[in-house]
């Protein structure tokens, strides 16, 4: 018998975990799936550049951030993996405080 398997990256969704998100108060948020998907979005074309911060269970308290979101627009979702906590920076406004993955 033989036949052929393909793999492929799952998308992020619900149904790959828990969906979080951490919104700042002018509407930019992140999104988080699970542990290991994340994405930051830029609710405003008013110039305030958005993204997320990171950090992971195997190394607490190294951060890491997203790309830039575009305006009126979201990072693609990047795996992450073993994602700890996260949080949103809105440049000169600032960030919401870190909050952890359940």
């Amino acid at each position: 018998m033989t036949g052929t398997a393909a793999f492929a990256l799952a998308a992020p969704s619900a149904a790959l975990g828990h969906t979080q998100y951490s919104t700042h108060p002018e509407g930019s948020y992140v999104q988080v799936d699970g542990h290991s998907w994340m994405k930051a979005c830029d609710r405003d074309v008013d110039g305030h550049r958005v993204r997320g911060w990171y950090d992971h269970w195997w190394a607490p308290g190294s951060y890491y951030q997203t790309a830039w979101a575009p305006s009126q627009g979201c990072t693609e979702p990047i795996g992450i993996g073993q994602l700890r906590s996260f949080r949103v920076c809105v440049e000169d406004e600032g960030c919401t405080a870190w909050k952890s993955v359940s």
